[in-house]
């Protein structure tokens, strides 16, 4: 697992997405999900019942949320575990504790041990935004990639990623183009410049940029503009790591669009 949180620091410096309605329905979602559903959402989606759950989490601010599983069939596999990464994002740039949970810790707790209402209740505004499978180290890796291609099409032959730069004093994410090679293979729908209306472009680069840990790559810095952004960030990505025996899938650039949408366009 330290392994995977190492690279999820760095995928998730990866501004990847999608718009939503411009793609069609599950072409780059986990198969039976939506990338707007809830915890609860997904467990119905799914058919899960309490006993098929790991265990659940949410952070003491309430806006990271995960739910966690072992042994799920997936691509004609058992998983090792499924992770499902859940993100509040309307309030994720307050990351200040709600009333709600500085009354309750016990919550907290309550939320390692399994599901309940009350835990169900508090992340429903919560909308998935990752998904790490696992696979067993004697998983036919190739039967797998098979099936994904029979579900989403060839992979792409090349995708860019932004990743952060330790040698860099500003630590700003820099744009690396990958390959497809037998090892890596990766999808990716929509460019995040297809959803955006010139019109409102500023409008949404103002507000995008709240949500990235180094703001500076649509400023500009580094040679970064946001129309570079724009035309070469997907909106939803996965990847297939055969070594690692591993699928993540990405959707936080479609999440922070939605989020912005409803924000500009002034709809609930």
């Amino acid at each position: 697992m330290k392994k995977w949180m190492t690279f999820a620091i760095i995928v998730s410096s990866i501004f990847l997405c999608s718009c939503g309605k411009k793609e069609a329905p599950g072409t780059l979602e986990f198969p039976g999900t939506a990338w707007e559903m809830s915890i609860r959402e997904v467990m119905d989606a799914l058919n899960l019942e309490e006993k098929d759950i790991g265990y659940t989490y949410v952070d003491p601010y309430g806006i990271n949320s995960k739910l966690y599983m072992e042994g799920y069939k997936l691509f004609g596999a058992k998983t090792k575990f499924v992770d499902f990464q859940f993100m509040d994002f309307e309030n994720m740039m307050e990351r200040e504790i709600s009333e709600e949970w500085m009354e309750n810790q016990d919550l907290l707790d309550q939320a390692q041990d399994g599901i309940n209402e009350r835990f169900l209740d508090l992340t429903d505004h919560h909308e998935l935004i990752e998904v790490l499978v696992n696979y067993p180290r004697d998983t036919d890796m190739e039967a797998v990639l098979n099936e994904m291609r029979n579900k989403y099409g060839e992979a792409l032959s090349e995708i860019t990623m932004y990743e952060f730069n330790k040698s860099s004093p500003m630590n700003i994410p820099q744009p690396v183009e990958y390959k497809e090679s037998e090892q890596v293979k990766f999808w990716g729908s929509d460019f995040v410049g297809s959803c955006i209306p010139k019109k409102e472009s500023e409008a949404y680069r103002q507000k995008w940029k709240k949500y990235q840990v180094a703001p500076g790559i649509v400023d500009g810095e580094n040679g970064i503009t946001w129309d570079i952004f724009l035309e070469t960030a997907h909106m939803h990505t996965i990847l297939f790591q055969r070594e690692s025996y591993q699928l993540i899938f990405l959707g936080q650039n479609a999440g922070i669009y939605r989020t912005l949408q409803r924000q500009i366009s002034g709809d609930p």
